[in-house]
């Protein structure tokens, strides 16, 4: 008697997270043992396998079907309602999980990159005010990157959150070679704007052949019949597209007008010169031709070896032929 006054307790308070889960906004079903056997019976008369599917050693299992839409806010209600002493698996987990360890882990990533990327400029230019200078056209660019993906309609986070990241990486010369190119102008022109013209006509095609082959490149990932290509390659195509906009607008305008703190902020350079370095690759420059042609045909024969896997399925499987 006592045994079946607790299950009865047990199946009570499981039909209480039922009706809480089922109640989620995004939730579309709940299954459980209530749909598959009549629970006011005592569970020893019911069909054993039946109970096992769903109920087993006082601990219930619940299969929920979720609505894409609402995945990561119906997983974290739902986590919520059965506490942290209850396990929750499934597909929908996972992807709620990879979501937000990756969009937490691209914040750290970008946090990083943007002072990586600050300390080479420091080191790379000659003004300490050049760096923000670039950073700040950057910024612009990805702001507007950002924010036209709404012509898309959707896409996914990964590109969301990745993306930002990769048009810093891409579109960083761009700016560099203007500004460095308007320093070398005004050498030899005193009026600002005259050397910014200069100095657009002489970078202009330099820039665009960078830009336009990494644009050419991302569009690319289009033809990828695995649809997160195609997603990452037009919001990538369509930033760098827009970088080059902004470096041939904006980025002009920009540097006229902070033109004036850029020459008092001038500092000497911080880098040695790479003369004696130059010279030595161009007394080497055969013997490594020779080298690499050497290697490619080795290096080809050992990428057509490699293995590959996909999704997390290989961690899952290293780990088990740990345990066996």
């Amino acid at each position: 008697m006592l045994q079946s006054a607790t299950i009865s307790l047990t199946v009570i308070f499981e039909l209480e997270y039922k009706s809480k889960i089922s109640a989620v906004e995004g939730v579309s079903s709940v299954t459980w043992l209530d749909d598959s056997i009549d629970i006011t019976e005592p569970l020893e008369t019911a069909d054993s396998k039946a109970v096992e599917n769903y109920y087993k050693d006082n601990l219930a299992l619940m299969s929920i079907t979720i609505d894409e839409d609402h995945i990561l806010d119906a997983v974290s209600e739902i986590r919520n309602i059965v506490g942290s002493d209850n396990k929750m698996e499934g597909s929908a987990v996972s992807t709620a999980a990879a979501t937000e360890s990756t969009v937490s882990e691209i914040a750290k990533i970008a946090a990083i990159v943007v002072a990586f990327v600050l300390f080479v400029l420091v080191l790379t230019t000659t003004s300490w005010a050049e760096p923000l200078i670039i950073m700040l056209g950057l910024g612009v660019a990805i702001l507007i990157n950002m924010g036209s993906n709404l012509i898309f309609g959707e896409i996914s986070f990964v590109s969301n959150a990745a993306g930002s990241i990769l048009q810093l990486a891409v579109s960083l010369d761009y700016s560099v070679f203007l500004l460095h190119r308007f320093e070398d102008s005004r050498k030899s022109i005193s009026d600002p704007k005259d050397a910014m013209v200069d100095a657009l006509c002489k970078s202009t095609s330099s820039i665009l052949s960078s830009g336009l082959t990494t644009v050419i490149g991302f569009a690319a990932l289009c033809l990828i019949r695995f649809k997160i290509g195609a997603d990452l390659g037009l919001v990538l195509a369509k930033g760098v597209a827009i970088s080059l906009i902004t470096v041939f607008v904006f980025m002009p305008n920009f540097i006229l007008i902070v033109y004036k703190l850029i020459d008092k902020s001038h500092h000497r350079k911080l880098l040695p010169s790479f003369n004696k370095f130059g010279k030595f690759v161009s007394r080497i420059m055969i013997p490594m031709t020779a080298v690499f042609v050497i290697i490619i045909a080795p290096t080809y024969l050992a990428s057509n070896a490699n293995s590959f896997y996909y999704g997390s399925s290989h961690h899952h499987q290293r780990k088990r032929s740990y345990t066996l």
